[in-house]
């Protein structure tokens, strides 16, 4: 019996509330089964902002699962300022022989380094790992980096594995929305109405339709799909960056666009996504403010 079947399950849908509610009150045996509990524990708590709360819980005598959570809430809570230290510190837990072959460890350390744009680590640590969460986050990796190809072929192995689990189907779906052609797409959006149905609303599953919605050209569709998600959670990052983009394709008022962009930045700063517009606009009022040639 997997102890921590239903935990897993809410965190992978997002469902951090009902992560935390099952976490905390389930008893588990084992040493391993109480760190991996924990470990979960802390990434639902990181994923709901709350950076703050994993750090004080965490010391330098936690296991090292642990404290590569630790790290990775330092890291989401200051991006710019943390990584530096959490690349090296990670680059030295996962070469030492002892603790590099620890899953939770290599998993945050493929986290954070793709999101640091170190896509080559990131790869080796998802690779080393065993787990489907491994493959999973192995997929959206290469996925940032345009390799759709290579990402449908580990799709494939985690198939192989375990075509019915959430992940397996995660994945499925990341991987068939990548894709140029409408009937994928759709494939996709079936994917995650079929996990709507089955496991109910989540941030997750709700932005995973709206993207859907919006590489079908569906504005309206999308639009609605994420007024249900942002009055569930309106500080949920990737709600507001698919408003953002729906507003936009719909033509809504600047003022909209703006107010959805400053709680973004509010809740979170480091997103490379509001890294990316904040440089971008830069660059275009440094061409505006230069004089012509």
């Amino acid at each position: 019996m997997d102890e921590l079947f239903e935990l897993r399950n809410y965190f992978y849908l997002g469902n951090f509330p009902a992560a935390v509610e099952e976490g905390t009150t389930i008893a588990v045996e084992s040493d391993a089964t109480r760190i991996e509990r924990d470990v979960i524990l802390a990434r639902a708590a990181i994923a709901r902002g709350n950076h703050d709360e994993v750090i004080q819980q965490v010391s330098d005598s936690s296991p090292v699962a642990m404290q590569a959570v630790r790290l990775l809430a330092m890291y989401r809570k200051d991006p710019a300022g943390q990584r530096e230290i959490a690349e090296l510190t990670l680059r030295e837990w996962v070469a030492d022989p002892v603790s590099g072959s620890n899953p939770a460890l290599l998993l945050v350390a493929a986290i954070v380094f793709s999101e640091a744009g170190n896509y080559d680590d990131a790869l080796r640590c998802a690779h080393n790992g065993q787990s489907l969460e491994h493959s999973a986050l192995k997929i959206q990796i290469l996925l940032m980096i345009d390799r759709a190809d290579a990402a449908r072929k580990e799709l494939e192995g985690m198939k192989r594995t375990d075509e019915d689990h959430t992940l397996t189907q995660l994945a499925s779906a990341w991987v068939n929305l990548a894709a140029e052609d409408a009937d994928t797409i759709r494939e996709a959006l079936y994917t995650y109405q079929e996990l709507l149905e089955r496991h109910g609303s989540t941030d997750l599953i709700l932005n995973g339709i709206a993207s859907c919605q919006l590489a079908l050209k569906q504005t309206a569709e999308a639009d609605a799909t994420l007024q249900e998600a942002i009055s569930r959670n309106p500080n949920c990052p990737e709600t507001l960056i698919n408003m953002i983009t729906v507003a936009h394709q719909r033509q809504k008022p600047a003022e909209l666009i703006a107010r959805y962009f400053a709680q973004l930045q509010t809740v979170d700063p480091g997103n490379p996504w509001v890294q990316s517009f904040i440089a971008a606009d830069a660059l275009l009022s440094a061409l505006v403010a230069s004089p012509p040639v």
